[in-house]
């Protein structure tokens, strides 16, 4: 190239490592999120099932407590209200030993089995989608579900795209140091045609439509 190398316009040099840049990193998201989606789903899923496995323990009836005729004084707990186990969870022991006809050594009874039944319920509960009844939990869970569903296509996309332009990366770090405060003037000779050679690089990708074409890819990530 010789010893008088040119500075291409600094301003011009930004703009093509901007657009580059956040084009990258968009590919980088897309082949890395499918990873993230599934963390996702697991949380999704475990908050479904508690709170599915809570609805059904909550409406579990006060006759379940005496099953195993503990001689708990199921008709003192209906006639104060309490006619479901979501009644009674939550409640300390001295609140439940202020019900009318219900002790203190029934009340410690009544908490520990109470207690017993929602953590036994809670962790064997099964995951169930109601179309009928929308929740948070449920919503979150089928965007996750839906997002891992169409990942599949786009990640593809964009792991090919990196695999044929293998040099952004390292193409990025060097053309910076064109518009540096110091990168450029301290650079040798062989440095400065690397930086410039790296920039032509970037350019090239735009005029083959490297950004139109994560662009699209996007698009159809993000239906």
């Amino acid at each position: 190239m010789g010893s008088n190398l040119v500075r291409p316009d600094r301003g011009k040099v930004k703009n093509v490592i901007k657009t580059i840049s956040f084009h990258y990193k968009a590919l980088l998201f897309i082949t890395t999120e499918k990873a993230r989606t599934k963390k996702r789903l697991s949380r999704f899923i475990q908050a479904l099932r508690r709170k599915t496995a809570f609805e059904e323990f909550s409406q579990m009836k006060v006759d379940v407590l005496n099953e195993n005729r503990q001689g708990i004084r199921i008709s003192a707990l209906k006639r104060a209200g309490y006619t479901t186990l979501g009644k009674l969870y939550g409640l300390s022991t001295a609140q439940i030993s202020g019900i009318r006809g219900i002790g203190e050594q029934t009340a410690v009874k009544i908490k520990k089995t109470v207690d017993h039944i929602h953590d036994a319920v809670t962790n064997q509960g099964k995951v169930r989608i109601d179309p009928r009844k929308r929740s948070r939990e449920q919503d979150k869970l089928m965007v996750a579900l839906h997002r891992l569903n169409i990942a599949d296509g786009p990640k593809m996309r964009a792991r090919n795209l990196l695999t044929r332009y293998p040099d952004i990366s390292s193409s990025l770090k060097k053309a910076k140091r064109i518009y540096g405060l110091f990168g450029w003037s301290l650079s040798s000779l062989s440095k400065k045609e690397s930086y410039l050679a790296a920039y032509a690089y970037l350019e090239r990708l735009l005029l083959l439509g490297f950004d139109q074409q994560v662009t699209t890819i996007l698009a159809e990530y993000k239906k």
